[in-house]
């Protein structure tokens, strides 16, 4: 066992709304750029998901167990999460996975329910001081002759930082196709700024059709 008696170790409290969780299934974990503690989380049952921020160890009192500042909870009705990775990169984290959650051009459109499983990146900025992360954005992956309506899920990514590309493994839910994906980060990132300014310029009425 390696241990530091300059660094004790440090408890980082798993916590939402002031409320253990409960067990989990799995985590993921990256510093961000301000040496925030990123960390993602899924429930034992795959049920339920949250990014949780801890400040830096050395920006409050010393002391062996740190309580999140804030927290971005996934919405009930997304579930069958996992986790493939996690990296920081230029200001941002990210995080890479697959979850089952209804499709949404068809709910904006009013045409049918349809239930995906699908591989998502999400972003969040490191400087971001809101309590709920509200500078988070998800978007889907897709790979190959996959479309957006394929169920799919990540087995694993990676993100090499000397050619800056995120590389992703898909694996269809019937488990009969596998492809690997790689994505060029500046593309992700212009894709995700796109889908930020969309929202900044969408009025509340807008975002209703009429009926």
């Amino acid at each position: 066992m390696l241990t530091s008696p300059e660094k004790p170790c440090v408890e980082y409290l798993l916590t939402l709304n002031g409320k253990k969780t409960e067990e989990l299934l799995c985590a993921t974990a990256v510093k961000d750029s301000s040496q925030n503690i990123n960390i993602r989380i899924v429930t034992k049952h795959a049920n339920h998901a949250a990014i949780l921020r801890f400040p830096s160890y050395y920006t409050i009192s010393k002391t062996d167990k740190l309580v999140s500042l804030q927290s971005a909870e996934d919405i009930r009705i997304i579930d069958e999460h996992s986790l493939a990775t996690a990296f920081n990169r230029r200001g941002y984290t990210f995080f890479v996975g697959s979850a089952r959650r209804p499709y949404e051009p068809y709910i904006n459109a009013r045409i049918e329910e349809l239930i995906v499983m699908s591989v998502r990146i999400t972003r969040i900025c490191d400087k971001d001081r809101t309590e709920k992360l509200e500078s988070r954005i998800d978007m889907a992956l897709t790979c190959g002759n996959f479309s957006l309506r394929t169920n799919v899920v990540s087995l694993a990514a990676e993100y090499d930082r000397d050619s800056d590309e995120l590389i992703v493994v898909f694996q269809t839910t019937e488990k009969n196709e596998n492809v690997a994906c790689k994505y060029n980060m500046d593309l992700v990132d212009d894709a995700l700024n796109q889908i930020w300014n969309n929202c900044q310029n969408i009025s509340y009425k807008s975002s209703f059709k009429a009926s």
